[in-house]
């Protein structure tokens, strides 16, 4: 699932139909979005994961670090190159190896609309805005939150969003590093029956959801 390219800007307005455009309407979710391209087609290519298994760590000798993607390196003392994202991410491992972390737990990336409760903070000058930061708001539980990725950010094709996540995920588990996900199970984006069709409600709505008596 690919919408914006950057986190917490509205995607262009354009035309439908123009080229190389993931985003094709001023606001999100009801924007167009582009699909990675099968492997073996327009020059993708699987993933090397150099022979990587997850780890498996036993729990009761786990040091966990809980962590937000985009708050563990956005700000400028985190001295990354890509803030915010898996790459900045990816970057600061060895921090962590420094302080005895065996685990990461991520909190949410799967993809969801950060721009959910967008809009001015009341009294806020000069004006502040509110986001959806930590994310449990889920759109997609098998897609990468795709505005953590510097490559998608920077232009790079839909594909680089999901090599950027494994290549964090590689990056740990070379450094000893488990990782573990956030995943929230109990509501998504879409709310109530009153909400948006998204994703789950438009695939299967009695499957994804426990519906009342009557749908």
């Amino acid at each position: 699932i690919l919408g914006r390219r950057q986190y917490g800007v509205l995607g262009p307005d354009l035309a439908w139909g123009t080229p190389d455009v993931l985003g094709l309407s001023n606001t999100w979710p009801q924007s167009a979005c582009a699909v990675p391209p099968a492997l073996g087609a327009s020059g993708a290519e699987e993933f090397n994961w150099e022979g990587d298994v997850p780890l498996r760590l036993p729990m009761e000798q786990l040091v966990i670090y809980e962590m937000h993607v985009r708050g563990f390196t956005q700000h400028a003392s985190s001295g990354v190159k890509a803030p915010g994202t898996y790459a900045g991410l990816a970057e600061r491992l060895d921090y962590l190896v420094a302080l005895g972390i065996n685990a990461v737990e991520l909190l949410p990336v799967q993809e969801f609309n950060e721009l959910e409760y967008y809009a001015q903070i009341p009294g806020s000058d000069p004006p502040e805005f509110r986001f959806n930061f930590w994310g449990y708001s889920t759109v997609g539980f098998f897609a990468p939150m795709s505005r953590y990725s510097a490559s998608l950010a920077a232009g790079g094709p839909p594909q680089s969003l999901a090599d950027e996540f494994k290549a964090l995920v590689k990056e740990c588990h070379k450094r000893g590093i488990e990782v573990i996900l956030d995943v929230v199970f109990n509501h998504t984006a879409e709310g109530n029956d009153k909400g948006l069709t998204l994703s789950f409600r438009g695939l299967d709505n009695r499957m994804y959801y426990m519906l009342a008596p009557g749908g």
